[in-house]
């Protein structure tokens, strides 16, 4: 069962992305937060969340900011921005603070759709597909990032990479299991990515393994 979480300060706009959600995908379960506090709240509580589809001005947020708030915490969740704010700048800001996607609320239901399911199958959609292409200097960029690992952190990215399961990284490296859970963590953020295989494809990129 797939669990979203739709994240809109309008009624109105949550009830309409939940009958979406809902006919696409009938058997999954879907919750809403009004501010980024409830957002926060809904994530704390309910682990299991796969999707966030977030509008960027909620309570307690403005711009790119609650992005950058449920990124820092939830590293590991996708969040696809939906806003009413449809231009380039905005779809920038947004995929640098490590969304996933970016759709307009004006998009029609198969947009949307598609949007949803390209995050969902761990791809990334934006509405200037130009956004798709590699910007100049992403390689640079993304050396430095690495750079930033500690070399436990490389070490548990090293072994991401050979397919293993935090428990097996965990015997590993003689430490536990929620440790290595921090480490991912810690490497999806510094990395500005949402999920294991993209930290493990990022690196294979400069050949770091």
């Amino acid at each position: 069962m797939t669990v979203f979480l739709i994240v809109d300060d309008h009624p109105m706009v949550r009830t309409a992305l939940e009958v979406a959600l809902k006919r696409a995908h009938p058997s999954s379960e879907v919750f809403q937060a009004g501010t980024l506090a409830d957002a926060d709240t809904a994530l704390e509580g309910q682990p299991g969340i796969d999707m966030v589809l977030l509008d960027l001005n909620i309570p307690g947020a403005e711009g790119i900011s609650g992005l950058n708030a449920l990124r820092t915490r939830y590293p590991r969740v996708p969040v696809l921005v939906v806003s009413g704010f449809d231009d380039q700048r905005y779809q920038a800001e947004a995929r640098s603070a490590g969304a996933a996607g970016f759709v307009s609320k004006a998009a029609d239901n198969d947009q949307m759709l598609k949007a949803i399911a390209a995050v969902l199958a761990g791809d990334s959609y934006w509405s200037d597909m130009s956004l798709d292409a590699p910007a100049a200097g992403d390689d640079t960029s993304l050396s430095a990032q690495i750079a930033t690992l500690t070399p436990q952190q490389m070490r548990v990215l090293e072994l991401l990479g050979q397919g293993m399961l935090n428990k097996q990284i965990a015997h590993e490296l003689d430490i536990v299991e929620s440790t290595v859970k921090a480490h991912v963590s810690a490497i999806l953020r510094k990395l500005n990515v949402y999920s294991r295989t993209q930290a493990v494809l990022l690196a294979q990129k400069l050949r770091f393994q």
